[in-house]
C-alpha cells in the first residue's frame, strides 16, 4: 500500500489501514498516514471495461462540482493519469454514513440528491454516454427469457406501461448520479447535516425521475409495501433541492419510482431464468417478487407523493 501511495506522489509513512466493507464493486481501503487520511480503491476489473475513460469522466465531473460543493478529489499518478495498476487514490472526506432511514434523515437525503442534480445541470459531458437506465431493454430481455406460465413473469410484465412511460413524455435529459442510495451520502459527524455525495462512477445522462425513483427503491430495503411517511419525506426534500426541474419533470417523478424498481426486478428475474449468471444470488426469484410487489404498490402511491 505504501508503494501505491508513492505512485500518486504521497510519501508520508502509513500509520494504519482499514478495508471498508460498504461497497460491492471496488476494493476500498482507508489509509491513515502521518500527512492525513486517504481512500485507496482497486477498481473492479470487469464492472467498468474502460477504467481510463471512467476516470477521465469522474475527474471532469468533480472539477465542475468543486466550486459549488464538497466533492471527491483524485490524485494524479506519476504517469499523468489517475490510475496505477488499477488503483486510484482520493482524499478521505471526514464524514459518516447513516443506515437508519428516519424521516428527518430521508428528507435531508432527498434535498442533497436533488441539489446534486441541480448543480450538474450546467455540466456538459466530455463525450456522450449511453443512459444508465433503460427499463424497456430489461423488459425485452425478460420477455425473451420468461415463459407464458410463469406467474411472477406475467405479474412483472404487467407493469411495463408505467415503467417504460418516461421516454414518451418528452422530458429533458439531465446529468444524474444514477445510484442514489443513502450509503452514497456523507453526513457531518458534528451537525448531522449532509456534506458530500460520493461514489460518482455512475454519473451520466438520463431522466431526473430515475434518481428520484432509485432513491425510493433503495430506501425501502426489502419492504414489499411502500411507506407513505418515507415517500413524503424524500419527495419534500428532493423538490427543495431540485429547484431546476420543469413542471413536467416534477409530474414525472412517480414514474421513476416504478421504473427503477421494476427494472431491477426484471434484471433479477431474467438472470434467474437464464441461469443466475450475473447476480449469483440464491434468492433471485424472491428478490424479484419483493421488488415486483413494491413496484405495484408504488403504482398506487401517486396521490401519496403529493407532488
Amino acid at each position: 500500500m505504501q508503494e501505491i501511495l508513492r505512485a500518486f506522489g504521497i510519501h508520508a509513512p502509513i500509520v494504519s489501514q482499514e478495508q471498508l466493507s460498504g461497497g460491492r464493486i471496488h476494493g476500498t481501503f482507508r489509509i491513515r498516514t502521518e500527512a492525513g487520511d486517504f481512500i485507496v480503491q482497486k477498481l473492479h476489473p470487469t464492472a467498468f471495461p474502460d477504467p481510463v475513460r471512467l476516470m477521465r469522466r469522474v475527474v471532469s465531473v468533480t472539477d465542475f462540482l468543486r466550486p459549488q460543493c464538497t466533492t471527491l478529489h483524485f490524485y494524479p499518478a506519476s504517469d499523468g493519469g489517475y490510475l496505477h495498476d488499477g488503483w486510484r487514490v482520493m482524499d478521505c472526506i471526514p464524514g459518516v454514513t447513516k443506515s437508519s432511514a428516519d424521516p428527518d434523515t430521508v428528507r435531508m437525503a432527498g434535498r442533497a440528491f436533488g441539489a446534486f442534480q441541480a448543480m450538474l445541470s450546467g455540466y456538459t459531458p466530455i463525450k456522450p454516454e449511453p443512459d444508465f437506465h433503460d427499463p424497456a431493454l430489461y423488459f425485452d430481455a425478460l420477455t425473451q427469457a420468461g415463459t407464458a406460465d410463469d406467474p411472477l413473469c406475467r405479474d412483472l410484465l404487467s407493469l411495463r406501461p408505467v415503467a417504460c412511460a418516461l421516454p414518451d413524455m418528452h422530458l429533458p435529459v439531465r446529468m444524474l448520479h444514477n445510484d442514489t442510495k443513502l450509503a452514497n451520502l456523507l453526513f457531518s459527524p458534528e451537525t448531522g447535516d449532509p456534506i458530500a455525495v460520493i461514489d460518482l462512477d455512475t454519473v451520466g445522462t438520463g431522466y431526473a425521475a430515475y434518481d428520484f425513483g432509485d432513491a425510493l427503491r433503495s430506501l425501502h430495503g426489502n419492504a414489499r409495501v411502500p411507506d407513505p411517511a418515507l415517500i413524503r419525506a424524500f419527495t419534500a426534500g428532493f423538490l427543495e433541492g431540485a429547484a431546476h426541474l420543469t413542471d413536467a419533470e416534477r409530474d414525472s417523478l412517480p414514474y421513476g419510482a416504478v421504473a427503477i424498481t421494476a427494472e431491477l426486478a426484471a434484471r433479477y428475474l431474467t438472470d434467474h431464468l437464464t441461469g443466475d449468471r450475473y447476480f449469483r444470488h440464491p434468492d433471485s426469484p424472491g428478490r424479484a417478487a419483493q421488488l415486483t410487489a413494491l413496484a405495484k404498490g408504488l403504482c398506487l402511491c401517486y396521490n401519496i407523493m403529493e407532488l
